[in-house]
């Protein structure tokens, strides 16, 4: 009979010491310490040390030390070949090092090992969006979902994915969603009623999230310009070039807000005066033309 601890319990004794590296809300000094001190100890089992290691090089990763996280990564797989954390933490220092291909080939092995960790497929998602594999991410982070659906982050990161693919009613899904799991975060709110503006459909519900938005957080940039583009989609130019220029007074390099604000003038009949702002903004932003293009919008 075998009486080792499994990985699972291996993992909560490690989180009892202080040593799992519990992905973004993890305090990094303190993993740090907890790790090295149970790999200086060297007692326990390899798969316990391959976790310390493991979990103390993604604790120097997100210190930006990407020379000791993978240092720890090798010595973790050294001890034990097979252990997801392990093939997590060296995939993660590739992602840091720009080597998307072998970072993905770790990833997929962490997978491969354990297909229940949420933070695996978010982060195999972030390089498949990299390398503009659209099809690819929606489906890790549908994986993710699945996984934790009670999660709103994926579903966030999934609405980008959709809008890269042009798929902007099934965006519009997942920023709902997100609104509902995390109704006290204004940006919400405000991806919520942009989804619909470069949707270009459902436009009062749109109106209504931005409000709600600018109720949170007064004079936000980026809502007030989501505001100007829906307003811009409904023919309310005049209210959509009060919106983006309310932008620009909070934040004067907001050049899309000025490249609506343009459009919109042009639209209330001061064409001279509106193509020159967007002129403007092509010199800054040479593809701005072609950004909103996609959502169905031109000079």
């Amino acid at each position: 009979m075998n009486d080792a601890p499994s990985d699972g319990a291996i993992l909560l004794q490690a989180q009892d010491r202080g040593c799992v590296f519990d992905f973004p809300d993890a305090a990094a000094d303190a993993v740090l310490q907890a790790c090295t001190r149970i790999i200086e100890a060297g007692q326990g089992s390899k798969t316990e040390l391959a976790t310390a290691r493991a979990s103390r090089g993604l604790a120097y990763l997100s210190k930006d030390d990407p020379d000791d996280a993978e240092l720890d990564a090798k010595e973790a797989l050294a001890l034990d070949p097979d252990l997801a954390l392990a093939h997590y933490s060296r995939g993660s220092v590739y992602m840091h090092k720009h080597v998307a291909e072998a970072a993905m080939a770790e990833l997929g092995t962490a997978i491969k090992l354990d297909p229940n960790v949420v933070n695996f497929y978010d982060n195999r998602a972030s390089l498949e969006i990299g390398m503009a594999r659209y099809d690819e991410a929606i489906s890790d982070l549908s994986q993710a979902i699945a996984l934790k659906p009670d999660q709103w982050i994926p579903y966030h990161n999934r609405r980008i994915v959709l809008q890269m693919a042009n798929r902007y009613a099934d965006a519009v899904l997942d920023a709902d969603k997100v609104k509902q799991l995390a109704p006290d975060s204004a940006a919400n709110w405000n991806n919520a009623c942009w989804a619909r503006a470069i949707w270009g459909q459902e436009l009062e519900t749109a109106l209504a999230d931005c409000d709600k938005a600018l109720a949170m957080v007064p004079a936000n940039a980026t809502s007030l310009h989501s505001r100007c583009f829906v307003k811009f989609r409904m023919k309310r130019y005049d209210g959509a070039a009060a919106d983006c220029a309310a932008a620009i007074k909070a934040d004067p390099q907001h050049f899309s807000s000025l490249y609506i604000h343009g459009l919109a003038v042009m639209r209330s009949g001061q064409r001279s005066e509106g193509s020159h702002e967007v002129d403007m903004v092509k010199q800054v932003i040479p593809n701005i033309e072609d950004i909103y293009a996609r959502y169905g919008v031109k000079p």
